[in-house]
């Protein structure tokens, strides 16, 4: 606008001098009056918006939540619409329902009493089959290197709870040592001792789960020849009807593997690099006899150590060795 003035009045001193520019002169005075009616009306039209932001941000919120409802049940706006009133319909087929309240409140204390004496049923023929497990795998894996030791499934109703495996909260105790009490298995017990706990589990199970591939890692953790040989004894017998890989430091335990293979880890730039080799029998016959040995060269008594160990195990393995 300061353009215009200015001009408007170089025009007028203009006009003094030349008559001719009076009619430009007048018609820009007639533009700069409706320039400022114009600023006038804009200036009053601003004030009168709403500027509160609180509003402002619950219009983009809500254009947000369009955006969603878009991208859910679009891809057009149209679709979205066309959710809404499906939606609507459904709830004022509802709203608009006849329900008997007390015939509702019936069936549901009916279906309630029916759970609960299913849940009772189930409960009793838990308790019944967790006193049969406790004590074969009890059975199972007192000489597996324990002393004193107690197993126990627990079955505890929760009153008022249901899921869709009944009432009850079931749960493994165990305790290694004499003189302790009997605690949840997964927070007292060692790896070595939980892969023998699980051992005992899965040669009681065998003909009763569909795990086809089953790892025991740690498994001869604090015990002696004797002990592992019965640990070899209870895993080949497992592997008549499982896949099984067993990491062991044992050589009474290895003896009765139908394949070997050797672990070892190594630094590669920092870096902790494992490589498994599958070895030969020859070779499996050679690192039996280093475990019997120690790290010191397999002298041909160990090697022959290494034979009766390996043939003993065959005795007593269900399967014939590749």
């Amino acid at each position: 606008m300061s353009g215009l003035e200015k001009a408007l009045k170089d025009l007028e001193a203009l006009s003094e001098l030349d008559g001719t520019s009076e009619p430009i002169k007048e018609a820009l005075a007639q533009a700069v009056l409706a320039l400022k009616d114009i600023e006038e009306s804009l200036y009053r039209y601003s004030k009168g918006l709403d500027t509160d932001p609180a509003g402002l941000d619950a219009v983009l919120s809500r254009l947000e939540k369009f955006s969603t409802l878009k991208k859910k049940y679009g891809p057009e706006l149209s679709d979205t619409l066309k959710k809404a009133e499906e939606l609507r319909e459904k709830i004022n087929g509802l709203e608009n329902s006849s329900f008997d309240k007390k015939e509702l409140s019936a069936a549901l204390e009916k279906a309630e009493s029916r759970l609960a004496k299913l849940g009772e049923a189930l409960h009793a023929g838990r308790s019944a089959a967790a006193k049969k497990l406790s004590s074969a795998v009890l059975s199972e894996i007192a000489g597996l290197g324990f002393r004193d030791v107690r197993f126990s499934v627990a079955v505890e109703t929760e009153d008022g709870h249901f899921t869709s495996s009944g009432m009850d909260a079931v749960e493994f105790l165990f305790s290694a040592n004499p003189g302790y009490p009997l605690k949840p298995l997964k927070l007292t017990a060692s790896g070595g001792e939980m892969s023998r706990v699980m051992l005992g589990l899965k040669t009681v199970l065998a003909g009763n789960d569909n795990i086809p591939v089953l790892v025991f890692d740690e498994v001869d953790t604090g015990v002696g020849s004797t002990v592992a040989r019965l640990l070899g004894k209870k895993l080949s017998a497992l592997s008549g009807t499982k896949q099984l890989f067993c990491i062991t430091h044992m050589p009474q335990i290895a003896a009765f593997a139908g394949a070997h293979y050797y672990v070892e880890k190594n630094l590669s730039g920092g870096t902790a690099v494992v490589k498994v080799s599958r070895l030969e029998p020859e070779a499996g016959v050679l690192e039996i006899a280093r475990m019997l040995g120690g790290k010191t060269k397999s002298t041909e008594l160990g090697l022959k150590h290494a034979r009766e160990l390996i043939k003993e195990a065959d005795e007593n393995t269900p399967f014939r060795r590749a």
